[in-house]
């Protein structure tokens, strides 16, 4: 549930006493003893100390619905989480499951569409989709409300202990989760096909030929059934079964569009590209398509060569989606990339971001391998990520950056500075570029400040004398990147204020300053009343300087 904080040597840097990172590391450790009320004690101390770190309400959040204190939940990811990101992914995902105990069906569609909307393709995907499908249903009659309800909290609670199984293929403990589930929960169609699915790769053959004949039996045009079975005999090479199942498959009408791209998906991921694509143009030709249908055109377009069909699908599926979606990144990297054979490479039929199954799966890859294409991809898609997409992403394709060139990974950096993502900031310039040497400006708390790397200033002697206590107070936290940035913060502000700047009385109101704004940019513990005392000034004093450097060095 907790997530690691992003700078795990926060104590070295800021030797205040108690912070954010303190209550958060106990925390953590509360939470692996099963004290979820002291978990959410600690927590709250964190957010006192440090209330704009959007990682402290996550998991917050997530311990209070963990302890079914599900509308105190919803108040955290609505009121903090999202007010914070409005992107955020899965605080729509948990609204939604906190709904449905809430027993508020139509906030549970609708947060469950928009998790689908920012993650068409994320770790919940699946049981998002299947939840979608089935609350579809439902509103055909309440008749079946009841097992539609009990059907969608299985899923859900079964996807969340599946995805870290799936991804580690430890199959046979999936196998053991679902038929558990099945056995407790009793048989729906969505548990029975994901179990099938779970058979397949655990190599239980027979139990899953006996799930799918189960399924087809109580609904013989079950398209999820037929998926997995052609997926069945593509891996053991019977062609002709496969073949027989795309010509049943014609015979059967869709309940949605929803059924068309699952069969289509099916259809592209086992290598039948003109038969994905003649499926999907005579969808497209009714009239009937969305963002994820057009991106699936495209790529089945890729496969087959067709350069100007690629072009027309994700054109349009990007004027669909917004420019927060995979469609404009993938249109973004059809326009700025020549080799055609390298893009395929980062296509599936899913609607997914880019790279990002790739990372995952192969995260110990020899990145000295990627070619200057793949260098190109991996460098837009960074870039894009960084502006729009969530911290998780980011988190992940920050793993590759040794990958790009020296002067990509500059971009990189600059861009991360800039992005809106304070807390891992600090972390990035230690790891990748402890001299700070190619920053040029950094944004903190919504707003930019300019850096001044001349190391040189025009003024009188007290500002150099600031010069040089800032240096050697910044050096007692044992790190470049702080020494640097304020070095950097304090040059720009001189120069900028050049030929009149505000009179200097005290070389140490600078200089305290000074590191407040460092500490404060990097997001750690500040004691205002702290650092006063330390330099022998007045706390007036040093509010006045922090605020003039401020103003100083904002980029308008």
């Amino acid at each position: 549930m907790i997530r690691e904080n992003r700078i795990s040597d926060v104590s070295k840097v800021v030797p205040f006493g108690r912070s954010s990172q303190f209550y958060f590391s106990r925390a953590m450790r509360e939470y692996e003893r099963g004290n979820l009320r002291r978990v959410c004690e600690l927590l709250t101390s964190a957010i006192r100390y440090n209330p704009d770190d959007i990682w402290n309400y996550y998991n917050l959040a997530l311990t209070y619905e963990e302890l079914g204190e599900y509308n105190t939940a919803i108040s955290i990811w609505q009121n903090q989480v999202l007010k914070r990101d409005p992107s955020f992914s899965e605080a729509y995902f948990h609204l939604a499951v906190c709904y449905a105990e809430t027993e508020e069906i139509d906030l549970v569609y609708k947060y469950m569409e928009k998790y689908l909307e920012l993650e068409p393709n994320g770790d919940l995907e699946t049981a998002a989709r299947h939840i979608l499908k089935l609350l579809e249903d439902s509103r055909g009659g309440a008749d079946n409300y009841d097992s539609t309800e009990g059907t969608y909290k299985t899923m859900v609670g079964l996807e969340k202990k599946l995805a870290s199984m799936i991804n580690t293929h430890a199959y046979d403990e999936a196998l053991r989760i679902c038929e558990e589930t099945l056995a407790s929960e009793g048989e729906s169609f969505p548990l029975l096909n994901r179990t099938t699915l779970i058979c397949f790769l655990a190599g239980e053959d027979q139990k899953g030929l006996d799930y799918v004949q189960s399924v087809l039996a109580k609904d013989k045009n079950n398209v999820g059934a037929y998926c997995n079975l052609i997926f069945y005999y593509y891996q053991k090479g019977d062609d002709l079964r496969v073949q027989a199942i795309i010509e049943k498959m014609r015979e059967i009408e869709f309940a949605s569009l929803n059924e068309v791209l699952r069969w289509t998906q099916t259809l592209g991921n086992i290598g039948k590209h003109r038969r994905a694509y003649d499926w999907l143009r005579d969808v497209y030709w009714s009239g009937e398509y969305n963002a994820e249908m057009l991106y699936q055109l495209g790529v089945a377009a890729l496969f087959l060569g067709k350069e100007k069909d690629i072009k027309l699908y994700w054109r349009q599926a990007a004027l669909l989606d917004d420019i927060r979606s995979p469609a404009e990144l993938y249109y973004q990297l059809l326009l700025q990339i020549e080799d055609y054979k390298v893009l395929a490479s980062v296509c599936s039929y899913n609607y997914d971001w880019p790279l990002i199954n790739i990372i995952q799966n192969d995260y110990d890859g020899d990145l000295a391998s990627y070619s200057d294409a793949e260098k190109k991809v991996l460098y837009i898609c960074m870039k894009y990520y960084i502006r729009y997409g969530t911290l998780d992403v980011v988190n992940m394709v920050i793993s590759r950056l040794p990958a790009l060139d020296k002067d990509m990974q500059k971009s990189i950096i600059q861009e991360i500075m800039l992005s809106t993502y304070d807390d891992m900031k600090y972390h990035i310039l230690e790891q990748y570029d402890p001299q700070v040497v190619e920053v040029s400006a950094i944004k903190s708390n919504g707003k930019i400040y300019q850096l001044d790397d001349n190391y040189q200033v025009k003024v009188t002697m007290p500002f150099i004398v600031a010069a040089r206590m800032i240096k050697e107070n910044l050096e007692a936290y044992h790190s470049s990147v702080l020494v640097n940035v304020g070095r950097k913060l304090w040059y720009a502000y001189c120069n900028k204020s050049y030929p009149n700047p505000r009179r200097i009385s005290k070389s140490t109101v600078w200089a305290a300053a000074m590191e407040c704004h460092i500490l404060q940019m990097f997001n750690f513990d500040c004691d205002i009343q702290n650092v006063s005392r330390r330099y022998g000034i007045k706390v007036t004093s040093l509010l006045r300087a922090l605020e003039c450097i401020k103003e100083t060095v904002v980029i308008n």
